[in-house]
């Protein structure tokens, strides 16, 4: 038996076959979502009062179309954090908001190779200083990372949260 036949019996068993997008039906609820790779990611686009889109031309996506009143950006490479103050009557007031990136292969890993739970992954991958990430990353082998006290990370020179201390 070849590793097809064995992949070809494992696809046919029920679980293993919805995990691989073996066995759906035609009509199934994905139908109307596109495809997994597609650019759902980093968009900008324009809607008009109906909430018809129109896509951010690549060349100049600050330039509003006739018609359109309203713009959309989706970023979900990043995480929002916001800081409030207490104010004195008992409630809460914006103080400063900002976003942070993460690396998809490190968040990955650390869920992959660590157990990390998504949410925690992407947090801790987000906020890591640069010397913490690239520890993580040569840490988890991936090809961006280097290692905790090489020249490169105390030529870093960057602290957060998990390193303050250690830095």
């Amino acid at each position: 038996m070849t590793r097809r036949d064995v992949f070809a019996l494992l696809a046919g068993l029920p679980l293993v076959g919805r995990l691989w997008g073996a066995n759906q039906p035609q009509h199934s609820v994905f139908s109307r979502f596109p495809p997994r790779h597609a650019a759902l990611t980093n968009a900008v686009w324009f809607e008009d009062k109906y909430g018809r889109r129109r896509y951010a031309d690549p060349k100049d996506g600050s330039a509003w179309p006739e018609g359109y009143d309203y713009r959309v950006t989706r970023c979900p490479g990043q995480l929002h954090t916001e800081h409030y103050v207490k104010t004195q009557d008992g409630g809460s007031q914006l103080l400063m908001a900002g976003s942070s990136t993460f690396r998809e292969d490190l968040v990955l890993a650390l869920v992959q190779q660590r157990g990390y739970r998504l949410t925690d992954a992407l947090v801790l991958s987000s906020q890591a200083c640069e010397r913490c990430a690239h520890s993580m990353a040569y840490a988890l082998g991936l090809s961006w990372g280097y290692p905790e006290g090489s020249d490169q990370w105390r030529k870093a020179g960057t602290k957060c949260e998990w390193c303050r201390e250690d830095a």
